[in-house]
């Protein structure tokens, strides 16, 4: 799945973060980006209704005269072509729907990712996952109870701010990344890289 968030020096940069938080602390930091996280049908109906009742609008009050096929078809074709026009646009799927869906749907698809790349099975319970999803422009950090138990609360939260906060703004994958290593200052002190420590979980990120 191509896309300008994860060109390859950007992917480079993300899975170079994952490798330095681990090589500073015991942490296994998971990487999802996915192209979006919800199914956003309604948008695509939004548009195209819209749509069509514009259409249908003109023809009913313009000077023109339209015959009863072009009005009975006119609006449903033009709808339904731009349904499918929005279906692959991500900002007006993203304009079409409320904050409160998006961040739902984001947070829905964390906690799935979280489970399904074993980020919650690790021995010392020091798994994060970074998950990112393309089409809300919204990130979301999910850390086992190894990890939350041992970082100083207010500082692990504002550092984990700063990185969701970059994916909003819509910086690119190696700024992101660079703002993901300033969690290893927090990581580095709270779950302390131990002899033996092995690395459990892939360190490429996953595209989804």
């Amino acid at each position: 799945m191509a896309h300008a968030f994860l060109r390859p020096a950007d992917r480079d940069a993300l899975t170079r973060a994952v490798e330095t938080l681990e090589a500073r602390s015991a942490a296994e930091l998971v990487i999802v980006v996915r192209q979006r996280s919800g199914p956003y049908l309604h948008a695509d109906l939004i548009a195209g209704i819209v749509f069509g009742a514009l259409i249908l609008g003109v023809q009913l009050f313009s000077p023109l005269e339209f015959g009863l096929l072009s009005i009975l078809m006119g609006p449903l074709l033009g709808g339904a072509t731009v349904g499918v026009l929005t279906s692959r646009t991500s900002t007006i799927r993203r304009l079409l729907t409320p904050l409160a869906l998006r961040s739902q749907a984001v947070r829905t698809g964390a906690f799935a990712a979280f489970h399904e790349r074993g980020v919650g099975l690790t021995r010392r319970r020091s798994g994060v996952l970074l998950y990112i999803s393309l089409l809300e422009r919204d990130a979301m950090i999910v850390s086992d109870r190894g990890v939350l138990d041992a970082v100083p609360e207010a500082a692990w939260r504002q550092k984990v701010a700063a990185v969701e906060d970059e994916v909003r703004k819509g910086a690119t994958g190696s700024a992101v990344a660079a703002r993901l290593v300033d969690l290893g200052d927090i990581l580095e002190r709270a779950v302390p890289h131990r002899a033996g420590d092995v690395n459990q979980l892939s360190n490429a990120v996953v595209e989804q």
